[in-house]
């Protein structure tokens, strides 16, 4: 499941086409605006794995797969991170960023 999740995010900051027109035919819980990759966990979810998952325990196994990853150390690797967009002090409904101007590293 991470690796799914760290190849679509590599491939949304090198704004690789596939990825790009994935993100813009997508639900309004993912998107881009101006520079910024923004999403909600359950949007990057449903884009990456549809409504049920296969792989893990659903949504909640790839949320506590996310938290307890390394993709924001192996995204500084490429001059990126996730960032919180807009707080709602609950996981499930914050928005979530990744510049994809980078940070300059």
């Amino acid at each position: 499941m991470y690796a799914r999740v760290f190849s679509f995010i590599s491939k949304v900051v090198q704004k690789e086409k596939e990825a790009t027109r994935l993100v813009e035919s997508s639900n309004n819980q993912v998107m881009f605006r101006d520079d910024i990759f923004i999403f909600t966990l359950k949007g990057l979810y449903e884009l990456l794995f549809g409504e049920e998952s296969e792989e893990g325990e659903g949504y909640p196994g790839f949320r506590a797969m996310l938290y307890s990853s390394r993709l924001n150390s192996d995204l500084l690797k490429l001059g990126y991170k996730v960032e919180i967009y807009t707080s709602t002090q609950k996981v499930d409904t914050s928005w979530y960023q990744i510049d994809l101007k980078g940070l300059g590293v």
